[in-house]
Parts: C-alpha cells; structure tokens; sequence
C-alpha cells in the first residue's frame, strides 16, 4: 500500500473518532505514525499538519505538552503545529518549540515577542540563534531574567543599539553587567560606557534636593579635587604597585593596615593586585558615591564585613559614606551572592584586555 493511501486511512480515522477523549489519545498516535518514517513528502506533512492542528483543539495540556516536546527538535516538524504550540496560553507547552524549534520564522518570533509575556520572552531569549531585531525586541521589552539571559547568549547577535540598551538597563543590574562585560562581541568603544553604567558612578539626587539645581560642572570639579588629593598620575600609580610588589604578604590584613593608617595610594595598589583588576578601574569604583562597587570587590575575593567597611571609609571626601548609611551596606554586603561578585568582577577585569582608548579614566 502506497504511503499516501494508507496515511490517509489512518488520518480519517482520526478525524471521524467521535469522543474528545478518543481525539485527545489519537494524537499520539497521530505523532508515531509521523515519527515512524523520514521519507514523507510536503504533501504528507501538510496532511500531518491539518489533522494534528485540528485534534489539537480538543488535547488537554500534558498531550500539547508532550508534543511540543517530541516536535520541537525536528527540522521536518509540521509548521501549523509549531506555530500553534508556540502560542498555546499554557507556557509548558509553548517553551520547547520556542527555545529549539527551527520550523519558526523570524517573523514569527518576532509577532511572539511583541504580543507574549515574560516567560515566552525568557524562552525565545534562550535559542541557539537570535538576530539583531529580534534582540532588540526582547531588550526593549524583556525584564530583568529575560536581559540576563539574552545577554549571556553567544548565540544571539546584538546591534550597537541593544548593546547601549543593556547597558542602560545594566546600571542597577551588576550581574547583568557582569554577563554583557564577559561578551567576545563587545563592542571595544562601549566598554567604557558599561563600566560607568555598571559601577553606578551616578547618584541620585538627596533627599529633598531640587534635581533642577544640580549642576554637573560642581560636581565635576569635586572630582578633579578627589583626583588630585589621591594622586592620579599613572606614573606615581605605577610606582606605588610596583613598589608593593616586591614587599610581599599582601593579603586582607594588609588591606586593613593601609584602609585604617589613610595610606590611600598602598591601598588602591593593593586591591588592584589582590583583585587583579586594573589600578585605574579600582579609582573609578572607590570615587563611586554609592558604596556597591567597593561591596562587590571585597566580597568577589572573600574578604569580610569589617575589611569591607573599613576600604569603604578610606574612600575619598567625594565618596564618603556616613555612619548612618553603614547598616544598609552591611545588608546589601550580607545579600550579595559571593558567585555575583566574582561574575562582575570578571567583568571588570576586562579592562586588561581592551585597548587603550576603552579604557575608562
């Protein structure tokens, strides 16, 4: 019997069972007629097609779901199917397709990031290829999970637009960050914009001030002053790396010792070489005037509170942390997750790798 006759036989038969039930257990029997041979023809997959489509309305969510998972890693799988799973209300059943299946369009993705939530988002954000609109698309609408996702996706090409993009999104995300900063497509001009957006450089307003008020050139001579009172001559930076590098027994203690006796420059030189971040970046996280950055740091090498409080009061006047502020760093030190700070950190010591010009100063 020729395939086209006894497959459609079968077929009817699926179509005429009278019960929902009945149709619901066909399906699977449907999908093992189709699993059952490779040499079917467009015309026998478009038939597949129309009778799975149609006794898919009456599968209850374990049947979809077990379809969508059998379906979803086959490039011959029935396209009407595919499209139909992928937009099925009940999110298990959706996720395979949209995670691996190679039968959707990129127009069709693209209509599924536009019109679904977050977790058909977070799913789409997890295929071995997505293309730049599409990338744009899950920034621009993608929560926190979804941006992490796509961010530590090689396989998902991001224009310079999502990039700028995720790094705006990344100023409150220091694991975000970590993720796009550790990027082989990193654009090498961007990095210095990341690093900023990353550390937070930028408070907020205090409590009660006229943001109108608040003039950048103020702020920027404050910084200059901070600058000239920590030595930020490379040169004299070098020289104070250099010279600690040969006295040996540079540890936590040490840290202490330097952050406790004001001796700023040993202590920069210090967390530079213990931390192997680049000295510069290590000027630029404890110029931050919000204390994350520094918690970061201590915490990716497995220092403790007291360390940690003690790199934060040797900061400079610009950067100083009062004692009331101290309990809330010592709560946001207690959450950070010891695998989030050393993923940032990576991040951070990018900087070793990127030209000059990327640098930040």
């Amino acid at each position: 019997m020729s395939a086209p006759a006894w497959l459609l036989r079968e077929l009817e038969k699926a179509i005429q069972t009278g019960s929902r039930q009945s149709r619901t257990t066909m399906v699977g029997g449907i999908v093992a007629l189709f699993l059952a041979r490779i040499d079917y023809n467009a015309d026998h997959v478009r038939l597949f097609d129309q009778v799975l489509s149609r006794l898919l309305i009456d599968a209850d969510v374990e049947t979809r779901r077990e379809l969508a998972g059998r379906l979803a890693p086959l490039d011959s799988a029935p396209v009407g199917v595919i499209r139909l799973l992928a937009h099925d209300e009940a999110i298990e059943v959706a996720r395979p397709v949209l995670e691996r299946s190679t039968r959707l369009a990129d127009d069709d993705l693209v209509d599924l990031a536009t019109s679904k939530g977050q977790s058909y988002l977070l799913a789409i954000s997890r295929r071995t290829a997505i293309t730049e609109p599409l990338s744009e698309l899950l920034v621009r609408r993608g929560g926190r999970e979804v941006l992490r996702e796509l961010a530590e996706n090689c396989g998902a090409r991001l224009s310079h637009e999502a990039f700028f993009a995720l790094a705006e999104r990344a100023a409150d995300d220091a694991v975000l960050a970590g993720k796009i900063g550790t990027r082989p497509d990193l654009p090498p001009h961007l990095f210095g914009d990341l690093l900023r957006k990353a550390t937070n450089t930028v408070a907020p307003p205090a409590p009660g001030s006229d943001p109108s008020t608040t003039s950048e050139q103020p702020r920027s001579a404050r910084k200059l002053l901070s600058a000239r009172a920590v030595s930020a001559d490379l040169p004299a930076r070098q020289c104070a790396r250099e010279s600690l590098h040969g006295r040996g027994n540079l540890d936590e203690a040490r840290i202490l010792e330097f952050a406790n006796n004001g001796k700023y420059q040993d202590l920069v030189a210090t967390l530079a070489h213990l931390c192997f971040v680049p000295i510069e970046v290590v000027e630029r996280l404890m110029d931050s005037e919000r204390p994350d950055p520094v918690l970061i740091l201590c915490k990716s090498v497995g220092w403790g509170w007291e360390t940690a409080k003690a790199v934060l009061m040797a900061r400079p006047v610009d950067a100083e942390i009062s004692a009331s502020q101290l309990p809330a760093a010592l709560a946001d030190f207690e959450r950070l997750p010891s695998s989030a700070a050393r993923r940032v950190r990576r991040f951070w010591q990018v900087a070793l790798t990127h030209d000059d010009a990327a640098t930040p100063r």
